[in-house]
């Protein structure tokens, strides 16, 4: 299930940009993926869903356009 190091990647890199812009809101989150890419949405979004949980992106919707 390499969806869950996608949604980790994800979750980091959005709290990587909150560091740099201090007092900033997150409304959600965008992924862009190819129909190649391999990825499973729905398991995209459950792993993403169990990472923020208990964090300050918790609540935070992830929007997959594909």
């Amino acid at each position: 299930m390499h969806e869950l190091g996608i949604a980790n990647s994800v979750v980091e890199a959005v709290e990587a940009e909150i560091l740099l812009r201090p007092g900033a809101r997150v409304r959600k989150v965008g992924v862009r993926l190819g129909e190649l890419a391999g990825v499973d949405g729905d398991a995209l979004t459950f792993c993403f869903t169990s990472l923020v949980q208990d964090t300050d992106l918790a609540g935070v919707p992830l929007e997959i356009e594909f």
